[in-house]
């Protein structure tokens, strides 16, 4: 639906019955498009609307225009303060743990409602460290992540739920050596603070469990005592310490 107004903003909305209180868009006279997170329009006069389609006239005229517009806040990683580690069964009886030395994790919230958050992660496969250099060299090889052709992890948020108790429910899309698959992520909100210079900075706990098989990630081999030599599934866990930018980005 398209209002133009008297004073050249043209309003774009989904319904018109009284009050619009959906996020809706609007133009003013030079193309400039804005979005407006809460907007709430008054008609003083009737209009027609029909269920299929709009085709009727409507003359009105606008008494209040009210708009609350929110702003999103950036949130950016403290790598000294952060940590990306993963976790492997290895001969059956005990478990490999490694971690990514260079990933960066990015949040926007609606304030500092982490509920409503969106999420994206990076991390760098060459920078895989087990503790073992000759099992790392194994770990980017085709073998397993295939670092030529593949050289990072990526992780987007497509939904963020509130569970109370600062227990978050994360679903996501994790991209590895060229496949997407959706996963599940647990994370614990570890709450709100200032340093000594005054940023704001929030502390999140993450974990996570997959199977690296569905990834392509294949690799094994077969214990004489029976059994093999490493688990299909990998535990993942975070630490994760973000600051809050000074200037909130624009909804």
């Amino acid at each position: 639906m398209i209002l133009i107004l008297n004073n050249g903003l043209t309003l774009e909305f989904h319904r018109v019955c009284g009050y619009i209180t959906r996020p809706v868009r609007f133009w003013n006279g030079a193309g400039d498009q804005f979005t407006i997170a809460v907007c709430t329009v008054t008609f003083v006069t009737s209009f027609f609307c029909q269920k299929s389609s709009f085709q009727g006239h409507f003359s009105s005229e606008i008494s209040t225009i009210k708009i609350k517009t929110m702003t999103k806040t950036k949130w950016v990683l403290d790598p000294t303060h952060s940590k990306l580690g993963f976790k492997i069964r290895h001969l059956m009886i005990s478990h490999v743990s490694g971690s990514f030395k260079r990933f960066d994790v990015q949040l926007e919230t609606e304030g500092n409602d982490f509920g409503k958050s969106k999420i994206k992660l990076k991390a760098d496969i060459d920078s895989i460290d087990t503790n073992h250099v000759q099992r790392d060299a194994h770990l980017v090889s085709g073998d397993f992540f295939q670092i030529d052709k593949h050289p990072v992890i990526l992780f987007e948020s497509t939904r963020v739920r509130d569970l109370g108790d600062e227990n978050l429910f994360v679903q996501g899309n994790l991209t590895m050596k060229g496949v997407t698959l959706p996963v599940k992520l647990q994370v614990t909100f570890e709450g709100v603070g200032k340093d000594p210079w005054g940023s704001e900075r929030a502390g999140f706990h993450v974990t996570a469990k997959i199977n690296r098989t569905d990834w392509g990630i294949n690799f094994n081999a077969a214990l004489e005592t029976g059994g093999v030599m490493l688990g299909e599934e990998v535990k993942i866990e975070g630490e994760l310490e973000l600051v809050k930018q000074e200037v909130p980005v624009p909804a």
